[in-house]
């Protein structure tokens, strides 16, 4: 029978590794403002977060936008960005203690996000997590992003994984889909970025984690790193 203990963890980026919120926030009320646009509110602008920049942009819009002109004001708002990815951002209570004992057991980690590069890695080194991890997918490495499963398979096969191996952990409706169409079992990150009105316990999710501590604990258990 084949062993089906999880040897290979997998996170999405922002809401669920790290609150990366303050310095999207910023960015993207003074891009708005430089468009002469009312500034969103912190929560509806957090709560929008992994849905994607264009997302934000279109829900933020006073009049009818263009996809042209939503693909301007992202460029914009990705300069803006760029000054201060980090700011403000931090891992989430107990991840960085899970990830120094998942080294120690052997565990293959990994981010695939949906982040650019260029905005990633300047959290992932401010935060000191590149020590943790094997392999960071971004959507300069693939053709497709989440919710399509190609950023997940290509970390798999850097990783040398098994699908039947590797989780997902994610806190959005479309990582869960991206797990599910990748064969791997996948996490509901219900502490992350994504609209209030929906209950991520409704999500196909094979585990629900209410909190950060609570998904410790699920990690801990499916890596078998109880000892």
């Amino acid at each position: 029978m084949p062993d089906m203990t999880i040897n290979t963890v997998l996170f999405d980026l922002d809401g669920t590794l790290v609150d990366s919120s303050i310095g999207f926030i910023l960015a993207m009320n003074k891009t708005l403002a430089d468009y002469d646009q009312c500034p969103m509110d912190d929560d509806s602008i957090r709560e929008l977060i992994s849905a994607g920049a264009r997302t934000i942009i279109q829900r933020a819009w006073a009049e009818e936008i263009s996809r042209e002109q939503i693909e301007q004001i992202r460029d914009d708002y990705i300069r803006e960005y760029q000054q201060y990815p980090e700011r403000g951002a931090s891992v989430y209570p107990g991840l960085p203690e899970w990830l120094n004992r998942a080294r120690q057991h052997g565990i293959k980690l990994g981010v695939v996000t949906n982040k650019p590069e260029c905005l990633a890695k300047p959290i992932i080194e401010s935060l000191e997590l590149s020590q943790y991890l094997d392999v960071l997918i971004c959507p300069d490495h693939v053709k497709t992003v989440k919710p399509d499963p190609e950023g997940i398979l290509l970390a798999i096969n850097q990783l040398k994984s098994d699908p039947a191996q590797t989780l997902y952990c994610g806190d959005h409706s479309k990582d869960i889909a991206a797990a599910a169409a990748a064969g791997v079992r996948s996490l509901a990150c219900g502490y992350g970025f994504y609209p209030r009105e929906e209950d991520f316990h409704d999500w196909p999710a094979d585990y629900h984690a209410d909190n950060s501590e609570h998904a410790v604990n699920i990690l801990t258990q499916l890596c078998n790193m109880s000892d």
